[in-house]
């Protein structure tokens, strides 16, 4: 989105100065050059408040991901914990193929694999206590079963704080959208009605070389040509040299397979190459694509499949 209103404002700005240095009084229908530059400097309040937004969201997130991976880790641990801690053949072992069958794909399968491993864990604790003489609870990770649901409980909590800061940054984006497109409409109406008042050869007319009306050819793709994972969910991202020309803005954008519906996480390019970490977590699949947009159109690279570790 930020390239589109990028081009909307700047658009705008050309209208507001061919029209203030020319003709200040005139009028495309009712609209106004006191009323379009209002307009106009409204599509950078909006879009403050959506990149505000769209900040807060991505701190969120980063949250989220932080606290899943801690619940995840745990997760795994916690039926190895119990296991190193019975004899063969004791009931208790068969409640932990069940746990380890989730695949925590997500947040929502992390927490889900936590929810049966609490039980196992409180068996696991309470056969330790009643123990002759007593054990005391068992650890994973040097953390308690009560710090492992204060964990879990925490990862809930952030889960809603998300989809709160999702709702917030689209209702700031849907207002940016509104913005800018209304900008789009009057800066193509008055294009027409400054056409249609002053004629071909005059200074007025002329002025219109200063606007950008889209005619610039559409972007090449920026083609990516290695993805590189290391540690932690980051990768190192190399470019095919010579693409993405006539781009006004190109982002490397990436999806979490299995987390995001779509590659709604980008960044800008540098195009000698840059490392981006997705959050995603070990064994994990995550597709790369660059977007190369102008006021021609956007153009998308190939997408690139990589595996985190």
């Amino acid at each position: 989105m930020a390239e589109q209103y990028q081009e909307v404002h700047q658009r705008g700005l050309q209208t507001i100065g061919v029209w203030g240095q020319h003709s200040p009084a005139f009028k495309a229908g009712k609209l106004t050059l006191a009323a379009h530059t209002a307009d106009v400097g409204d599509i950078l309040t909006k879009a403050s408040l959506w990149e505000a937004a769209n900040s807060a969201l991505e701190t969120v997130r980063d949250a989220r991901d932080t606290l899943d991976g801690d619940v995840k880790s745990l997760c795994v641990h916690g039926p190895d914990a119990i296991e190193g801690d019975l004899e063969a053949g004791e009931e208790l072992l068969d409640d932990l193929d069940p746990i380890r069958a989730i695949r925590m794909t997500n947040p929502q399968k992390t927490l889900e694999r936590g929810r049966k491993l609490v039980p196992a864990w409180t068996k696991a604790n309470l056969r330790r206590t009643t123990a002759v003489p007593p054990e005391p609870e068992l650890k994973a990770k040097g953390m308690t079963l009560a710090q492992f649901q204060t964990k879990m409980a925490d990862l809930t909590t952030a889960l809603q704080t998300v989809e709160t800061k999702l709702s917030d940054e689209r209702k700031a984006a849907g207002a940016l959208k509104r913005a800018f497109q209304k900008v789009d409409q009057q800066n193509k109406k008055w294009f027409v009605a400054w056409q249609g008042e002053f004629a071909e050869g005059t200074p007025e007319r002329d002025a219109l070389d200063q606007i950008d009306t889209g005619n610039a050819p559409a972007p090449t793709a920026l083609q990516i040509e290695t993805v590189t994972p290391s540690a932690g969910g980051s990768f190192a991202v190399d470019y095919t040299a010579g693409g993405g020309a006539h781009a006004s803005a190109l982002l490397l954008q990436w999806q979490v397979v299995g987390v995001d519906a779509d590659f709604s996480h980008d960044t800008a390019v540098n195009q000698v190459g840059q490392t981006v970490a997705t959050g995603a977590s070990a064994g994990t699949a995550v597709k790369f694509r660059t977007k190369a947009t102008n006021s021609a159109g956007v153009t998308y690279s190939t997408v690139k499949n990589a595996t985190a570790q």
